[in-house]
């Protein structure tokens, strides 16, 4: 649950693809509350789930990991902090911080779970309420293209097993935009812009000559694919 959670939006991640748990949807709740299994219910005749915490409002979970560059000497923390409230709804606190934090150091002894913002803010450690506006900030520090959709390639690799066409995934996450045919046909124009602005130039235009020849032949190949 833990890198999945911290990196991808609920409505994306799949906890279950990895395991092939096709039996029982597991979930995020789940996870909060310390899921170990099903037992059987003697009294409704059919299993039901057993969690090691139980009584919700009263417990919070943390996820956190710290990412270094050893060669710019930089280090951010990415954390969670998880609960169920006393009406069954799920809420979260994001951080994003350019510096190493621990759990038992930073994220942990609050006097109650209503007052973990306040807590935190006292120590420092600013709080995001909104994953769209967290997921934005650790992707500009880690330097990461959001535009290329790191966290689905992440996602869809950890459930790899839920893969279902390799070509397609590979199409989507993988490749830049565009045919073949398209790219060839644009590094074509340059290779014919090259020749034109040296043509003055005998060497140089033998050489551009001699490069669109072997594009052209580049072409002629993925057309025929």
């Amino acid at each position: 649950m833990g890198i999945v959670t911290l990196l991808v939006p609920t409505n994306k991640r799949n906890y279950n693809a990895a395991s092939s748990d096709a039996k029982r949807e597991r979930s995020e709740p789940d996870y909060i509350r310390g899921n170990i299994g099903n037992a059987y219910n003697e009294l409704t005749e059919r299993d039901e789930p057993v969690y090691l915490r139980s009584r919700d409002g009263e417990y919070y979970t943390v996820l956190l990991a710290v990412f270094r560059n050893r060669r710019d000497n930089k280090v951010i923390t990415l954390a969670q902090l998880l609960w169920i409230k006393s009406n069954g709804d799920t809420a979260k606190l994001f951080i994003v911080e350019p510096r190493a934090l621990t759990i038992a150091g930073n994220l942990a002894g609050f006097p109650s779970i209503a007052d973990i913002k306040e807590t935190l803010k006292d120590r420092g450690i600013e709080t995001i309420d909104k994953f769209q506006t967290y997921s934005e900030r650790f992707h500009r520090l880690l330097r990461l293209n959001a535009d290329r959709n790191p966290m689905d390639i992440f996602n869809q690799t950890v459930a790899v097993k839920d893969i279902k066409n390799l070509t397609q995934f590979i199409r989507d996450y993988m490749l830049e935009g565009g045919s073949a045919e398209e790219l060839f046909a644009s590094l074509k124009e340059r290779v014919r812009g090259t020749a034109h602005d040296t043509r003055d130039d005998p060497n140089a235009e033998g050489t551009a000559r001699r490069i669109g020849e072997r594009v052209q032949a580049c072409l002629e190949i993925s057309l025929g694919c």
